[in-house]
């Protein structure tokens, strides 16, 4: 408490910011155009605003606290014409240059104007920043901020490779949770599990600048190791403007139609009588009526079944100008997303022989009562109070929360199912409340379901193929907010340099909930008639269990839960967990940009703070007292220091090189610290016990860069960098030979390092055409691409070696990270013929207003290690590559104008050649489509033809005990089946299992839009 009460009595002194800037800085110089004299008391203001300035008696001036944008500066000053520049961006953390040359008058004139051009070589940045305004993607093929990103040179983003488990964006070869993402200045990550933007999603059309800094970002960021994502949202203007767009790919029938439907709507302005007063809304509604479609496989076409989505988002802000110094913002956003689940892609080492780890295919013909749903909503609302002390002062104020409640993997209700409204949100159960769990009843039941038409859910009535019936088992639920508020402080201190000084504090709120395979069971048998028995559960609801086979009269085992209260049922299952922690986390920081004509020096130094609010082991090798208690002390709070540095200066008018260092430190995500931590080891059932270690230490990274940006032309520009990083102290799980209780628990001991090269030409818009080409070459090395790897590998389940007979060893060097994508490639072309112009047919220009935008990613293969059918390691980790993969997209528009309303209409196609890349491969083989899992003819013959009919060579239908003699498998309906259907109707079953649409990539698909601005 005593660190604690430091840190708010610090709040007024420091300001910090675990969030990226959302205003920058507009400098420069005034001078006679003719004599080059600097001309002091000069008049820059910024129109709109009541922002501005006065030169100094060197001609210089500066206006700091500008928002993001693009502004129109004018200056003026008695006996000079006026000059105005239009269009100059501003971006965040960034200084805009602008310097002004008046030529003198006797006459009044009206002055000059001229357009600002942005400049393609940034004098002032000191650390790789890759900044995205909304005009570079209006005609983009993307629709999330996300795509943007990924665009970047040294971001990639994965779907989770062999593994499953790497997904997400990696930025410079870091793991997928070591990515900032910020939204209006406040962090909006979902500390949990911290997958990179995982829990945010904003309208795209809503955003106003995205800035990715993908290393040696300054003191004023925190919780971030690998990169910093900045998106900053529109604010409304002096004038009533919106925008509204629908798009869908219905128009195209067929395959082409999956239902797809996106609504958005802008809208922005003053409030009417209340100028002072400005708003900007944004909504987007996105479903998916219909299913996902993938690629044929081995000869056949179809739908993802259970594969719908709902979607919905909302921003909103509210700008009030109090006084010329005082600004008092208010925004929010809101996001859900919901639907089905095609299947779940576990992917963990050693799960089962026949799916090399892969889960997807198993729900596949499971009745809609045991189908997967998953939801997530997300809200973050802030409000901002910037007050300016004096022209070169001011400060910020921030207050806010942010809010995630997910649930991956759960059965939806389905009795709430009917009537509901998309708009509703789906009302998810966990499998006990069912009744039903992995018991035979269930699989039973599932594997002789039918539909409404009296159709089999499941075709083949082939036991044994791998596909389940029942309820998965698996209950996740998680809630994470936070309730935070910072204080920043900003000084211009004479021409050169700019202090930024600040502190945060933020309490946590965390909940998680998650129950795995019922463990206290009551087993009843009930006799099954010859055709359905009706089971009452306890829930007031009525359940069918069909007969296994007709005639049959047996009996069958109803594995039921003890239905209690829901914590109580979680704590029945053979692996459960369930916590409310609090963590609380500061910081301090103090920067200092320093500003000189020859070079720009970015210093400073930021304290991190985290209380963990729980206990751990004493001793991690001791786990109880003599006298049969755990042997607790509450964890310690953590402080750590990082010093950052970052200059850059030019060689040429048209070359800057710089240089960054610096040290970054970031909290491991939170379930890490307190899984399984409220569950006492002596009671952990089954396998060896992984529990969260509240006691890690920050997971830290030592980055250096060195960049030289230049412009080869008027319109183009190069950027080079290289970076080197060492990676310290990566979560791993590690085997503690406690006594007397041993457990696996997680520790910070996995170590990196990556080095690389990044190239990036940019060319701005000349005669319509724009573009940018990015490439990265980098090698990420490790001894863990991901926090389970060595407990999946070499703890849990794994058997000894058969050559010692003792436990496998970890390895002692390092091999390339799962993430470890050595050549990546992002093309993006824009050619756009502004309206009127274009080649004349008689006096009209069909073509003016038209514009074609290509965008283009190659990506070297993903490594990932061979296995043997069961899962064991061959060979070195991670020594094998998976191939390469390729995509382009493309977006055709046509604006126009009706009723003097602008129009446009739109085309966009993604994976424009139809290119059936390889997503994923099975570990066994190195191939997507093939794992050795079915068996040859006479194998399966041998291994599974009753040996009572082998002699006639037919099984009449029905007449086998455990339901293998299925009428399905009856492929020509004469009451037998002989060798060639016994056999064919597994190989269908089994093929069907194995062919996994997710391998593959998504084939081509079309979007149709139109939208009109007013």
């Amino acid at each position: 408490m005593r660190k604690v009460f430091i840190v708010m009595v610090l709040l007024p002194l420091f300001a910090l910011s675990l969030s990226a800037q959302v205003t920058g800085k507009i400098s420069g110089r005034v001078i006679d155009s003719q004599t080059g004299e600097p001309l002091p008391g000069a008049n820059v203001l910024i129109l709109g605003t009541t922002m501005g300035a006065a030169s100094d008696p060197e001609g210089y001036y500066f206006v700091i606290n500008v928002p993001v944008g693009e502004w129109t500066v004018r200056v003026t000053m008695m006996g000079y014409e006026p000059l105005t520049v239009e269009n100059a961006r501003v971006s965040a953390g960034l200084t805009t240059t602008l310097n002004f040359e008046l030529r003198s008058t006797v006459i009044e004139v009206e002055g000059v104007t001229v357009t600002a051009e942005r400049p393609l070589v940034i004098p002032d940045a000191t650390s790789t920043m890759h900044i995205t305004t909304a005009e570079d993607v209006a005609r983009q093929p993307v629709q999330t901020y996300q795509a943007v990103v990924q665009q970047q040179a040294g971001v990639v983003q994965t779907g989770g490779g062999v593994s499953g488990v790497v997904d997400g964006i990696h930025i410079r070869g870091g793991r997928g949770d070591e990515v900032a993402f910020m939204v209006d200045g406040m962090p909006a990550t979902d500390r949990l599990t911290a997958r990179a933007g995982a829990s945010i999603d904003i309208n795209l059309n809503a955003v106003e600048e995205i800035s990715v800094i993908t290393g040696g970002f300054n003191a004023e960021h925190g919780q971030a190791m690998s990169g910093v994502v900045n998106v900053v949202t529109k604010e409304g203007g002096p004038k009533i403007e919106g925008m509204t767009r629908y798009t869908t790919d219905a128009v195209f029938g067929n395959s082409l139609d999956e239902g797809r439907h996106r609504y958005e709507i802008n809208m922005g302005g003053p409030v009417p009588f209340v100028r002072p007063i400005t708003y900007f809304f944004s909504g987007e509604v996105n479903n998916r009526e219909h299913l996902s479609r993938y690629f044929p496989i081995r000869g056949k076409e179809e739908f993802l079944s259970n594969s719908d989505r709902e979607f919905y988002s909302l921003q909103g802000k509210v700008a009030y100008k109090i006084s010329p110094d005082i600004k008092v913002h208010l925004s929010a956003f809101l996001s859900r997303a919901q639907g089905g689940n095609y299947g779940t892609y576990a992917g963990l080492p050693a799960m089962t022989d026949m799916t090399q780890g892969r889960d997807e295919q198993s729900d596949r013909y499971k009745t809609p009562y045991f189908r997967r749903s998953n939801f997530r909503k997300s809200y973050q609302i802030q409000t901002t109070l910037t007050h300016s002390l004096s022209p070169s002062t001011f400060y910020k104020l921030q207050f806010g929360k942010f809010y995630t409640h997910s649930i991956p993997v759960a059965h939806r209700d389905l009795t709430k199912e009917e009537g509901r409204g998309w708009w509703e949100d789906i009302e998810m159960r966990p499998w006990w409340t069912y009744g039903e769990s992995q018991g035979p009843t269930a699989a039973i039941a599932g594997f002789y379901a039918k539909d409404e038409d009296g159709n089999y859910y499941y075709p083949y009535g082939v036991p044994g193929a791998g596909f389940q019936f029942g309820s998965h088992g698996w209950w996740y639920a998680r809630e994470f907010s936070y309730y935070g508020g910072k204080f920043d402080l900003t000084s211009q201190m004479g021409s050169h340099h700019q202090v930024k000084a600040g502190a945060e504090l933020r309490r946590n709120d965390v909940h998680r909930e998650s129950a795995q395979y019922i463990h206290t069971i009551t087993s009843v048998k009930y006799t099954v008639g010859d055709t359905v028995i009706r089971l009452y559960n306890g829930d007031s609801t009525e359940y069918i269990v069909q007969p296994r086979w007709p005639g049959d009269t047996g009996t069958v085992e109803w594995v039921t839960p003890a239905l209690a209260t829901c914590d109580e049922d979680m704590k029945n299952a053979l692996y459960w967990d369930l916590y409310d922690v609090e963590p609380i986390e500061g910081a301090l920081y103090i920067q200092d940009k320093m500003e000189y004509s020859g070079f720009v020096v970015n210093v400073g130094l930021r304290a991190d703070y985290f209380d963990p609010k729980h206990w751990s082991f004493r001793d991690p090798a001791k786990t109880r007292t003599p006298e049969g208690t755990l042997d607790t002390a509450s964890a310690p709070s953590k402080w750590q220091l990082s010093p950052r540095f970052g200059i850059s200066f030019p060689v040429t008018d048209r070359t800057v090189f710089h240089l960054a260092y610096g040290h970054f430190f970031q909290m491991p995500i939170l379930i890490r610290l307190y899984d399984g931590a409220n569950n006492p080891l002596y009671r952990k059932r089954g396998g060896w016990g992984l529990i969260g270690n509240p006691d890690l230490e920050a997971e830290k990274t030592i980055s250096y860069e060195v960049g030289i940006s230049h412009q080869v032309a008027d319109n183009a520009a190069v950027y080079v960098t290289t970076f080197y990083k060492d990676l310290y102290n990566l979560v791993a799980a590690r085997f503690i030979p406690a006594i007397p209780d041993p457990y696996t628990s997680y520790v910070t001991e996995d170590y990196g390092n990556v080095k690389g090269v990044e190239f990036t030409l940019r060319m701005r818009a000349t005669r319509g055409l724009s573009g940018q080409a990015s490439y990265t070459l980098q090698e990420a090395r490790g001894t863990g691409s991901y926090d389970r790897e060595a407990y999946y590998d070499y703890i849990a389940n794994v058997p000894v070696d058969p050559y010692t007979g003792k436990p496998y060893v970890l390895p002692k060097t390092d091999y390339p990270l799962e993430f470890d994508i050595r050549h990546s490639f992002t093309f993006n072309l824009d050619y756009y013929i502004p309206k009127g112009e274009g080649p004349d047919l008689g006096g009209f220009r069909p073509l003016g207003g038209s514009g074609v935008n290509l965008l283009a990613d190659f990506s070297s293969g993903m490594p990932y290690t061979r296995r043997t059918n069961v899962g064991r390691i061959l060979g070195v980790t991670n020594a094998a590559r998976m191939p390469s993969t390729w995509a382009l997209s493309m977006n055709l528009t046509k604006d126009f104008v009706v009723f003097g309303v602008d129009m446009s209409a739109f085309m966009q196609i993604t994976n424009l050649l139809n290119l059936r890349t390889v997503e994923v491969v099975f570990p066994n083989t190195g191939l997507p489509d093939e794992n050795y899992y079915v068996l040859d003819r006479a194998t399966y013959l041998d291994q599974t033809f009753p040996s009572a009919y082998r002699a006639t060579g037919e099984v009449p239908v029905g007449d086998l005990a455990d339901g293998s003699a299925d009428e399905r498998r009856d492929l020509d309906g004469d009451g037998y089946i002989d060798r060639d259907e016994w056999y064919e109707s597994y190989r269908s079953a089994a093929t069907d299992y194995i062919d996994d649409p997710f391998m593959i990539s998504a084939p081509r698909h079309i979007n149709f839009g139109i939208s009109l601005k007013f």
